[in-house]
C-alpha cells in the first residue's frame, strides 16, 4: 500500500525540488534493478544521466555518510564497478564485467556461461572477506535502547 498512489517519477520529483534522493528498496525483486528504477527518472521524469545515476551512486553514499569511500569513481575509494555493453540506464545493457573492491568478480568474456548453474541451492556456503575485520563502533551500547522499547511495548501490549 505504501505505493499504490505513487508515480514512476516520485523521485524525479523529490530531485527537481531539491531533496537529496536516492533509490533503494527492500524486495528481492526490485532491489535487482536499481538500474531500471533510476531509467524511469529519465523516461518519466525527465532527469538528465546524472542526476538518474546519482541516484543509485553517490546519493545513497552520501545519505549513509560513507561518499568519502563510495558511490563515485575517484581516486582513493573502493573500486565497486559495473562495466555495461551500452548505456547503463537501458533495459538492454549487458554488463560485461563487475568490480567489487577492485577485484573482479564477474567477467562475460571469461566465466562459464551460466555459473549460477555451479551453485547449490541448499548447501551453505562460507561467507568471503575481502579485508580484516575492523574494531567499528557500529550500534555500539544501544541495547539499552532495545529493552527500553521491548518493555515499553509490552506495557502497552499487555
Amino acid at each position: 500500500m505504501e505505493v499504490y498512489y505513487s508515480t514512476a517519477f516520485n523521485a524525479a520529483i523529490l530531485q527537481r525540488n531539491g531533496v537529496l534522493t536516492s533509490i533503494n528498496s527492500d524486495s528481492a525483486e526490485l532491489i535487482r534493478h536499481p538500474y531500471h528504477e533510476a531509467a524511469k527518472t529519465q523516461r518519466y521524469g525527465g532527469l538528465t544521466d546524472e542526476e538518474a545515476l546519482s541516484m543509485i551512486t553517490i546519493n545513497p553514499a552520501k545519505q549513509l555518510g560513507i561518499d568519502d569511500r563510495v558511490g563515485s569513481i575517484e581516486a582513493g575509494k573502493q573500486a565497486d564497478l559495473v562495466l555495461f555493453e551500452g548505456h547503463p540506464l537501458s533495459s538492454y545493457a549487458v554488463p560485461q564485467m563487475t568490480f567489487v573492491d577492485g577485484v573482479k568478480y564477474f567477467d562475460i568474456k571469461s566465466d562459464l556461461d551460466d555459473q549460477r548453474q555451479l551453485v547449490s541451492a541448499t548447501e551453505m556456503v562460507e561467507p568471503v572477506y575481502l579485508h580484516e575485520e575492523v574494531d567499528h563502533q557500529c550500534l555500539q551500547d544501544v541495547d539499552a535502547y532495545f529493552e527500553a522499547f521491548q518493555g515499553a511495548f509490552l506495557e502497552e501490549k499487555f
